[in-house]
């Protein structure tokens, strides 16, 4: 447990944790298996909904391209002077941009959000792995202290 007030999980990114949860589960202690898989779907889960809300994003840029260029074609069919269309098509631009910005902006503070709570289960799940396994540790030790040759009934 001293390693991780070391602060040695905040140096880890994301993907090193859950490649290090994988490996542990996968190697490890069967109840520790069963956490891992919990937390490998939420990350599936959270990949999704940033793929859709990626996706979602693009739509709307999409959108608003298309409705800028009717715009455009609208305002040429206006025959409006050099100096207008040049102002038209800045306060258009400037307005667009803006929005798409607010949409990134929106987009990227959900997926810190998610991140976050996809380290903070990380650690939590990673927390109780190294608990476990120190427990299970420290009843291996104690029994081979007393000579039992019984396994611990959560093993069975």
């Amino acid at each position: 447990m001293r390693w991780l007030r070391l602060g040695m999980l905040e140096e880890i990114s994301p993907l090193g944790m859950l490649v290090a949860g994988v490996a542990l589960g996968t190697i490890g202690v069967p109840a520790v298996r069963s956490g891992l898989r919990s937390l490998t779907v939420a990350l599936i889960k959270s990949a999704l909904n940033i793929s859709e809300g990626v996706r979602e994003a693009g739509e709307k840029v999409g959108q608003t391209w298309s409705e800028l260029v009717k715009e455009v074609r609208a305002e040429r069919e206006n025959r409006c002077t050099p100096g207008e269309c040049l102002r038209e098509a800045g306060r258009g631009v400037i307005r667009t941009g803006v929005e798409l910005a607010d949409q990134v902006k929106e987009k990227v503070s959900g997926i810190r959000e998610g991140i976050r709570e996809l380290v903070d289960e990380a650690r939590q799940g990673m927390t109780e792995a190294v608990e476990t396994a120190t427990e299970a540790g420290t009843a291996g030790a104690a029994r081979e202290a007393n000579n039992e040759t019984e396994p611990p009934t959560h093993y069975r």
